[in-house]
């Protein structure tokens, strides 16, 4: 049967008001825990004690070992002689110090015995601390002591003993007794601990675990804050330890059930029942119908009604009793054929087999009601366990404990309620002003007072009078003692009096410390009256002053109190406070991260009336939900910022933009170009000089004049980032370009504006970017070497929107540069058609200031950055026309080596810090550049580009349309 919590929480209270008068679950609870911490400081304690006193042994011995004058002591402190004197003073020390520490190391019983390596010789200590030594000759190599107990308490005593024993002879095995001692110990302290460890695993620890399951039960009902929010985790875990305990007591009992099934269906007694089932439900349910079939069979048996036989037959069949006619078991339609004299025997048969039915069931009857009574208890202990983490996370339970306290905190805040502890501090302040004014007016007229001019102040403060009050005071009492003591005792005295600022005087003279040392026995006689007559009138001048001083100390006392108090208190509420944040987070099985967003927020619960409303009045299904939703809003803006989705997209734009003009100005018929343009336009032309070197000088002056060398270019851009676990992202822009071609370099520069946008689970992010940068490409016969440098920054505005805490928005700036370096060596496939494969590599760095989201409640970012790392392996397949025109189509793959990325690091206004993992995996992308240019004229092209960057679930698109005008 199961017995309700509520029931269980009677009993428990009737067995507390019996058991003690004054006993709680709380005081119980602490009491255990009270108990564990008291013996592992007793033990911590006696271990350092023991070490201690160990240590100081050895020194000793070791001391003893190195006194070679050891053989001439007495046993006594003092000698007439005296190096002798020095030496046996030494020695005694060491002896009297052995003698104290061994009442600490000896044994609790029995004896400690240490052997030296010759197996003889040995130490023992027993458990009074009598220490007895036998030091084995062994063969003349060492000074046989024979048997001999060292007295250390009376050297004089054993003396001889003592040097013989330390004699020089003995340092090995000595060195040995010592070795042998310090491994012993460790034994011991090894076994102490060990002690410690068995008394709390079998009595302590066991002893909390159920004072805590009575606590949290009691708990489930009025939450208190020294019961639940104290010790949340400590309950909250012996409820889950209950549980388990509980369910391995319940699979222990099933073993045990199994063990007697099988014994009872292979057994003596398997042919006298057929079990239905093995399980415990099962059993008992069959036990039952034993039990009903027997007894029905018995009043059947003794009647003369043939149905009732029958019925009571066939339900001892179906019961699994086996019921027999002529050594045929019977079947349930069996028995309807049976004759009434059949029936008469079967029934009287079948009754003694009943019988013996509930007889072979008796131990798997039992073992099943175990099993049963486990299951119950299992389900009381999830049903505490679960009443435990409701009533904690509940607005009726540590959420009203919290609002209750807020409000007495806010109440103690306030400096006009009566009561409040601000309303102590300012009167304190009030009153600690007019005390001040009142000491320095009273100190200012000190001189006229009586008797002022036997002391000097030493200082105007109320901490430095309340002092020299104090000083003067102890003063006197020590000028009172001196008077029957020595002159050493007078000077003491007098000293005291003069350095709390007492005026002493001898023969008319105003003393100083110096000049004690100079008075004789009636001048110190003399100047000790004089302190002590003094000290007496400087008290009595300065008690007004005192006084005041002693007011203003008071109200400090005042202030320091109340504010120490107020601190406690908001220490108390965020305490509160996060249990409730702990116990949703436990009861609405919240993961890590969203409890550690849930847990930040309630820090601040008393200083942020939205976070105030969420703890102290919300259910914890509705913060359970509002947190995930945070957490995951959160999660995505922290991804947006680390992984630098805008970034990327204007790097990938710069670099399809580049490499479009250094594949222009690759074209091998530039070079042709220039001359058909120089024909052309030398055409009608006449010259003085037809000879074929001036019209070859001619020729290619006007073809330098058209190789076109300068180019200014332009091109407007999209791109769209689709990235997994952040929100897609779109980037529009112009980039604006010139370049130069020199005979085997290209040079040229850009500027890029772009504006960028993503938006999804709750996530806007905008942003301006700028950059600029520099590109070159150098030509070595086929090798074509190609770098690029671009710095950016771009002003963000990020918006966030949620249930919980509502709107924020906040503005941040970010910064990056970019470097690649590309190689490649240009294959001539014929017809103006060209493959250069391509290695390169490319670092990126991108900053993010940190910046504040501001909203009902405040999100701090901190700064983060991203440091990449790129290899780039690809092939550019280029095709040209005569008339100018190109098209190029660049398949590659990149693969980030080097990834470091800062996790993102937020705050809740001044809470504790939330981290969200940055993404520090490394991935390959697949790329793929592609485009085109055609001749609008001679000098004007028109281009179009297309980019793509991707791996599973992340994808960049570039496109662009530009022109380029060549001069």
């Amino acid at each position: 049967m199961k017995i309700s919590k509520i029931a269980c929480v009677a009993l428990l209270g009737a067995s507390f008001a019996v058991s003690s008068a004054f006993a709680t679950p709380q005081s119980d609870y602490d009491g255990a825990v009270s108990a564990k911490e008291a013996a592992i400081k007793a033990n911590k304690t006696s271990q350092k004690e023991k070490a201690d006193a160990f240590n100081n042994v050895m020194t000793q011995v070791k001391v003893l070992q190195g006194i070679k004058e050891l053989k001439d002591w007495d046993g006594t402190a003092t000698n007439t002689d005296p190096e002798k004197a020095k030496t046996f003073k030494k020695i005694s020390d060491a002896v009297a110090a052995i003698k104290d520490e061994l009442t600490k190391i000896k044994p609790a019983s029995d004896s400690l015995e240490i052997k030296a390596a010759d197996d003889t010789s040995k130490l023992t200590i027993d458990s009074t601390g009598v220490v007895n030594v036998n030091i084995d000759g062994n063969g003349g190599k060492q000074e046989a002591t024979g048997e001999v107990i060292l007295d250390f308490a009376n050297p004089a005593t054993n003396a001889i003993d003592i040097a013989k024993i330390f004699s020089d002879k003995n340092a090995n095995v000595w060195n040995e007794f010592v070795k042998a001692f310090a491994d012993e110990h460790a034994k011991l302290v090894k076994e102490r601990d060990e002690k410690l460890a068995d008394n709390i695993k079998n009595t302590l620890d066991p002893d909390i675990q159920a004072k805590a399951v009575v606590l949290a039960t009691a708990e489930t009902n009025t939450p208190t804050y020294e019961g639940t929010v104290k010790n949340y985790d400590a309950l909250n875990n012996a409820l889950k330890n209950d549980v388990a305990a509980k369910e391995k007591a319940k699979a222990d009992k099933e073993k045990e059930l199994a063990a007697a099934v099988k014994t009872l269906q292979t057994g003596a007694d398997k042919d006298k029942v057929a079990l239905k089932g093995t399980d415990a439900t099962s059993i008992a349910k069959q036990a039952d119908a034993v039990a009903a079939a027997k007894n029905e069979l018995t009043t059947a048996a003794a009647g003369s009604d043939d149905d009732a036989k029958k019925a009571a037959l066939k339900k001892a069949i179906e019961a699994g009793v086996p019921v027999e006619n002529a050594g045929k078991k019977l079947s349930a339609a069996d028995v309807d054929k049976l004759s009434t004299t059949d029936l008469g025997t079967v029934a009287t048969a079948a009754k003694t087999a009943a019988g013996d039915a509930e007889t072979a069931m008796t131990t798997v009857k039992t073992k099943a009601g175990a099993v049963e009574t486990a299951n119950n208890d299992i389900e009381t202990a999830k049903d505490s366990l679960a009443d435990f983490q409701d009533k904690a996370s509940s607005k009726s339970g540590v959420a009203k404990l919290a609002k209750d306290e807020l409000k007495s905190y806010k109440e103690n805040l306030d400096p006009k309620k009566t009561g409040s502890e601000a309303k102590k501090i300012a009167d304190a302040q009030t009153a600690k002003a007019a005390a001040e004014k009142t000491l320095a007016d009273n100190v200012k007229g000190f001189k006229d007072v009586a008797n002022s001019d036997k002391v000097a102040l030493k200082g105007t403060s109320a901490d430095s009078i309340k002092k020299q009050a104090e000083d003067v005071t102890a003063a006197k009492a020590a000028a009172l003692a001196a008077a029957a003591g020595t002159d050493d005792v007078k000077k003491a005295a007098i000293k005291q009096a003069i350095e709390a600022g007492v005026v002493v005087e001898n023969a008319g003279k105003k003393l100083t410390v110096a000049d004690l040392a100079n008075l004789d026995t009636a001048g110190v006689t003399a100047a000790l009256t004089s302190a002590t007559t003094n000290t007496a009138d400087a008290e009595t001048a300065m008690g007004t002053i005192a006084g005041n001083a002693t007011a203003v100390k008071a109200q400090d006392t005042i202030i320091e109190t109340s504010t120490k108090a107020i601190a406690d208190q908001k220490a108390k509420v965020k305490e509160i406070s996060n249990t409730r944040a702990k116990a949703i987070a436990t009861s609405e099985n919240l993961d890590k991260g969203e409890s550690d967003v849930l847990t930040a927020l309630s820090d601040i619960f008393d200083s942020n009336a939205r976070v105030e409303s969420i703890i102290a009045e919300e259910s914890a299904d509705d913060v359970a939900e509002g947190v995930s939703e945070l957490h995951s809003t959160l999660d995505t803006a922290t991804k947006s910022l680390n992984k630098g989705n805008f970034t990327d997209i204007v790097i990938f734009n710069t670099n399809l933009a580049t490499n479009t003009r250094l594949a222009k100005l690759s074209n091998p018929y530039n070079g042709n170009l220039a001359l058909a343009y120089a024909v052309k336009n030398m055409a009608g032309e006449k010259f003085a000089d037809n000879g074929s070197d001036a019209l070859s000088s001619v020729v290619k002056e006007y073809t330098n004049r058209y190789n076109y060398d300068n180019n200014l270019w332009g091109n407007v851009f999209g791109g769209k980032a689709k990235v997994k676990d952040a929100a897609n992202a779109d980037v529009y822009g112009f980039t604006l370009g010139y370049d130069k071609a020199f005979d085997n370099t290209i040079v040229g520069g850009f500027f890029t504006l772009a504006k960028a946008q993503s938006d999804g689970n709750n996530v806007k992010n905008d942003a301006d970017n700028y950059s600029f940068g520099v590109y070159t490409r150098s030509y070595f016969g086929q090798n074509e070497l190609d770098s690029k440098f671009a710095y950016g920054f771009a002003k963000n505005t990020l918006k966030t929107k949620t249930s919980l805490i509502g709107d924020n928005e906040g503005k941040y700036d970010s910064k990056y540069f970019d470097i690649a370096l590309d190689y490649g060596y240009v294959f001539n496939i014929g017809n103006a058609k060209f493959v250069k494969p391509i290695f390169g590599l490319e670092y990126t760095n991108l900053k993010n200031d940190s910046f504040t989201a501001g909203g009902p409640v405040d999100l701090n970012f901190a700064k983060t950055s991203v440091k990449t790392l790129n290899a780039k392996l690809g092939a550019e397949f280029r095709a040209y026309t005569e008339k100018g025109d190109y098209f190029y189509v660049t398949p590659g793959i990149e693969r980030e080596l080097s990834k470091s990325a800062d996790d993102s690091v937020l705050n809740f206004a001044g809470s504790r810090n939330v981290t969200f993992d940055a993404d520090k995996r490394k991935y390959t992308y697949a790329t793929l550049k592609t485009g085109a240019e055609f001749k609008i004229t001679d000098s004007l092209s028109t281009n179009i580009n297309f980019g793509v960057k991707a791996r599973s679930k992340n994808q960049f698109y570039n496109g662009t349309l530009g022109l380029s005008y060549k001069f």
